[in-house]
Formats: structure tokens, C-alpha cells, sequence
């Protein structure tokens, strides 16, 4: 079935998905970038790496930064948290990240495009 124009536009729900994180003892939310937020965000990934040329942000907690939110859909984090959330335990937010990444369309190959950018 094709879609109509106007099935296209209409605003369509925000997906969003709750990942255990026992290291953590609880859980986090995540939410699914639209398609102009993805923009944004790969935009400014790239913004953050031209100010430290050779350096590769942590992406998993950049990922996790734009894609956490809390039980009304706000962000939990901002950039300013990218450092902290880079010391964290991997185990729990590999999980994190990964569901970020299926959530919002990102294959492997994408962030690997990312990170050599």
C-alpha cells in the first residue's frame, strides 16, 4: 500500500524503550531520534571532533546524552555530561548504546563513518 502525502507528514508517535541496567540498579530510557534530530546530532558530533582534531569523542555516551530521557520525555542529560558518562562501567551502557543506536536507525557502518569523519 502506498501512503499519502498527507500519511507521511502526519506526526507519528515517539518510540521509546526502557533498558535494564543492574550495574546501575534500575533502568534507562531511551527514545528514538527523528529524522532532524538525527541531523542534528551527527552535526554536532562532527563540530565536537573539528575542536580536537585526532580526538574521537566518546560516542557511546554522546549517543546515550541525546537519547536518555526521563518518564515525561525530557532529556536527562546534556553535552556537558559526555565526560562523566564516559566513566562509567561499559557493561551496562553498551546495552544502552546499542538500543540508541537500533532505536534511531543507526547501522554499524554509520557510526563507523562517524568516527572517521
Amino acid at each position: 500500500m502506498l501512503l499519502t502525502k498527507k500519511e507521511i507528514l502526519k506526526h507519528r508517535p515517539t518510540l521509546y524503550e526502557d533498558i535494564h541496567c543492574p550495574g546501575l540498579g534500575g533502568d534507562i530510557r531511551v527514545k528514538a531520534l527523528t529524522t532532524s534530530e538525527r541531523d542534528l546530532f551527527e552535526q554536532r558530533y562532527q563540530s565536537i571532533k573539528e575542536v580536537e582534531p585526532g580526538i574521537t569523542p566518546n560516542i557511546r555516551a554522546y549517543f546515550i546524552v541525546h537519547h536518555a530521557v526521563d518518564a515525561n520525555g525530557e532529556l536527562v542529560f546534556t553535552v556537558d555530561d559526555v565526560v562523566e558518562l564516559g566513566k562509567q562501567s561499559p557493561s551496562d551502557l553498551d546495552r544502552v548504546f546499542t538500543a540508541c543506536k537500533d532505536l534511531s536507525g543507526f547501522s554499524d557502518v554509520d557510526i563507523t563513518d562517524l568516527e572517521k569523519k
